[in-house]
């Protein structure tokens, strides 16, 4: 009997590729773009992991800095794509590219290029914990 059960998880397993992870993965990716497009810092937010810490900013270091970009600039423009997702048991990363336009002052800043976000699971589904 427990061999039989050893097996039906064996193949359980194997039958399982990950493609529901990366779908949800996904879904993190595409409303941070959109988020990002419409300027919601809110639907931002709520992407990003309260443990997040990278480049020296934590969530709430993170959150000033979007409140600051996004809603005070007097223009911003962004377009990101996914090129890459790889997830591994409870940890993610997205690697894409973008091109970003920021109008601060009458100053404006065009970036472009190759972004890595990390995300990580946790009981609310796939958070953002760094990279951004």
């Amino acid at each position: 009997m427990h061999r039989l059960i050893a097996v039906a998880l064996f193949i359980l397993a194997a039958c399982n590729d990950g493609s529901a992870d990366r779908k949800a993965v996904s879904l993190v990716a595409t409303g941070r773009y959109q988020a990002l497009t419409t300027r919601n810092v809110g639907l931002y937010l709520t992407l990003i992991s309260r443990t997040y810490h990278d480049k020296e900013k934590d969530y709430n270091g993170k959150a000033r800095e979007l409140a600051d970009t996004l809603v005070n600039s007097d223009g911003f423009a962004y377009r990101g794509t996914i090129e890459e997702i790889d997830v591994t048991g409870d940890h993610a990363v997205v690697r894409g590219a973008y091109t970003m336009r920021v109008r601060i002052k009458g100053q404006t800043l065009a970036l472009q290029g190759k972004e890595t976000i990390r995300l990580q699971r946790e009981a609310g589904g796939w958070r953002i914990t760094g990279g951004l």
